[in-house]
């Protein structure tokens, strides 16, 4: 009998560990940030910091069709982009801090002549999700429509 409640007990506490692990404790090498939008899931870079979000992408020749870059400000605010030193078209959704799309735009890529078009924000948000263009339009993805966060976009903090 004593050796029957061992053995359940040692169950017991590898069950424990186990539930907690997959809860609780993120694995650290992943890099791996989802987004997903009306059942399209994208794999997202995340510009976190003011360096990042001046970057962007700039200087990338080619985007993969499922990945994007989320911009992710300090708080709401009026946001503008350019597309200096961008050679590939994209389209941006600017969105709310509760999620939700508030506008979508398409970009073109610098044409090198000294002129950028500004793309701006026509209301306050908290992020913009830059793609391939086109992307949203093929996955159906509207104004109005909500984007749920990876567990690993919401833990990060912003600078």
């Amino acid at each position: 009998m004593q050796v029957m409640q061992r053995k359940l007990f040692t169950a017991l506490v590898f069950v424990v560990l186990a539930f907690l692990i997959y809860f609780f404790v993120d694995v650290p090498f992943s890099k791996k940030h989802i987004i997903t939008i009306r059942g399209a899931s994208l794999e997202v870079e995340v510009a976190n910091t003011s360096y990042l979000r001046k970057a962007g992408l700039m200087g990338r020749q080619y985007l993969d069709m499922d990945k994007g870059m989320l911009f992710v400000f300090p708080q709401e605010d009026i946001q503008a982009f350019w597309m200096k030193n961008t050679l590939i078209p994209l389209s941006i959704a600017f969105i709310k801090a509760n999620g939700k799309i508030i506008q979508i735009a398409k970009m073109t890529p610098d044409k090198w002549d000294g002129k950028l078009a500004n793309t701006s924000s026509k209301e306050k948000a908290k992020y913009a999700l830059e793609v391939n263009q086109g992307w949203f339009e093929q996955n159906g993805i509207r104004e109005g429509d909500a984007i749920h966060f990876s567990r690993s976009i919401k833990k990060l903090s912003v600078e």
